[in-house]
Order: structure tokens, then sequence, then C-alpha cells
């Protein structure tokens, strides 16, 4: 009896010290996912990033939507994970569009892109993780539409 004591007890402090381990990380981890604005301006390096998750020819959502311009049907805007990109050749090549936008990948996220057009100018709305964005297509450059007091 105590033998089977001894073990027990043995037993349950080591498993208590392996556990306590595991649920402080997964609390940790929980905190940051809640509360994703503590660990925005944080980025890994890309060598600690497991291959699979490698942007490669737009893959992993990095481009999920396209708008042509009427006026030029060869320059097009594509936003994605990766923020806003420019193409003046019908999609052959893209450039960052990016300029005042979000330095964090996480803000830099952009779900989805609106082109309005008025009598005389075009504008480009972003709506990302990070806020709501338009641009002038003269100038090329965001501002931020302040829609309330805190990032929903």
């Amino acid at each position: 009896m105590k033998k089977l004591f001894k073990t027990s007890k043995w037993f349950h402090k080591y498993l208590g010290l392996v556990l306590i381990l595991f649920l402080m990380w997964e609390s940790v981890s929980g905190i940051m996912m809640n509360h994703p604005e503590l660990i925005s301006d944080f980025s890994v390096p890309s060598w600690a990033v497991p291959d699979h998750y490698h942007v490669k020819n737009w893959n992993r959502s990095s481009l999920i939507k396209m708008l042509y311009l009427h006026k030029d049907p060869n320059r097009a805007y594509a936003c994605g994970k990766l923020g806003v990109w420019e193409t003046k050749d019908g999609g052959k090549t893209f450039h960052s569009y990016m300029n005042n936008f979000p330095s964090s990948p996480f803000y830099k996220k952009t779900n989805d892109i609106f082109l309005f057009n008025s009598s005389s100018e075009e504008f480009l709305f972003a709506a990302t993780d990070g806020g709501f964005y338009v641009s002038n297509l003269e100038n090329g450059i965001w501002s931020n539409i302040i829609l309330g007091s805190e990032i929903e």
C-alpha cells in the first residue's frame, strides 16, 4: 500500500507539472488570439515558418479579389492577405499599391476593395483588418477613414 501511495504521489506531481506548462501555454496563446492588437506588430522571420505557409503564386488567400478599370482594361487592382496590388499590363506583373497603408502584416490583410467613379475622380476603397481606407487613383496615397473609436 505504501508503494502504491508513493508511486501515485510521484505520478500526480510530475503529471501536474507537465499539465501546468501545457495549460499555461494554451492560456497565453488564447489571450493572444483573442487580442491580436497585442502581437500585431510582431513578425515571425520567414525561416521560422513551415514551407507550406510560404506564399507562392498567390496562394494562401494572398489574392482574393481583382477589379479592372472601365477606362483602361489593362489596369487593375487586386487585394488579399498581402494588401493591395496594382497591375498596368493586364495582370502579367504586379507592384505594391500600399503608400500610407498599415505596415503591420496583420492589419495589411485586405478583405475587400471597391472602386468608386465620380464625375472627375476615381477612388479605391479598401476594407482591411486595420480599418477602412480610401485612395484617390491619381495620387495613390491611402487615407484612413475613421469609423469609430475601436477596430472591430
